[in-house]
């Protein structure tokens, strides 16, 4: 599917499914259409993972969101794929395990005092990855939840941050709470740590504030400490 078809639907436009998709790195191919046009287009998982983000976000049309289950629809359509993919594939039973890991591991929530009244959530990964919340991490320094989806509309500032070294891939995860499963999008702690000085550069307190307490103790170690605890 093209992010036109993808976003048209939706009453998104073709740019803003477009600025998803390349800032989420997610998977695309070139095909060859009839007219011999190549066109660039996206397997069913990345349309789920756009539209499942319109949804959690509350970015679909009133009319539209009432009308369908989208979490049905995009739970069909995230499950389908993946049957393809192992008909296709025809793996064996103890392939099947190493050539197809689950697309959204599963994450415990760890959550420890920075300083004062400053409360950092991690997601601690099964291979021992960290991971922070995109909402979590940009709520700590005030900024709103669609900074990162508004970040490739300015190329400069994005250009400053990858030279410290940000990546920008996303990754979802699943975590348990109260209502049941949730499914998260999250940042590694590197790319963390280089936007929360991007800010503290530029007179952001609570940034700063942050990196200080990072600095007397990282969070890997934190992580652990309270895992034991």
């Amino acid at each position: 599917m093209s992010d036109r078809q993808m976003a048209l639907p939706m009453r998104r436009t073709r740019k803003k499914a477009k600025d998803f998709l390349q800032l989420h790195q997610l998977p695309s191919t070139r095909i060859q259409v009839l007219n011999r046009q190549v066109i660039v287009a996206y397997p069913l998982p990345s349309v789920a993972a756009y539209w499942q983000y319109l949804v959690e976000y509350n970015l679909i049309p009133p009319n539209l969101y009432y009308s369908i289950n989208w979490q049905e629809l995009i739970a069909s359509i995230t499950d389908t794929s993946l049957l393809r993919l192992n008909i296709d594939a025809k793996p064996t039973k103890t392939e099947s395990s190493t050539r197809f890991p689950p697309i959204n591991p599963t994450a415990t929530p760890v959550v420890f005092k920075l300083e004062n009244k400053v409360f950092l959530e991690v997601l601690a990964l099964p291979n021992s990855e960290y991971r922070i919340r995109i909402e979590s991490g940009l709520s700590l320094i005030g900024l709103p939840i669609n900074w990162l989806l508004q970040l490739p509309l300015s190329p400069k500032k994005l250009k400053k941050l990858e030279k410290q070294g940000f990546c920008g891939a996303t990754k979802q995860c699943e975590i348990q709470t109260q209502e049941g499963v949730q499914m998260v999008e999250t940042l590694s702690i590197k790319d963390w740590l280089i936007i929360w000085e991007f800010f503290a550069c530029r007179g952001n307190s609570k940034a700063a504030a942050i990196l200080r307490a990072c600095a007397e103790e990282n969070i890997p170690t934190r992580v652990e400490r309270m895992k034991v605890a």
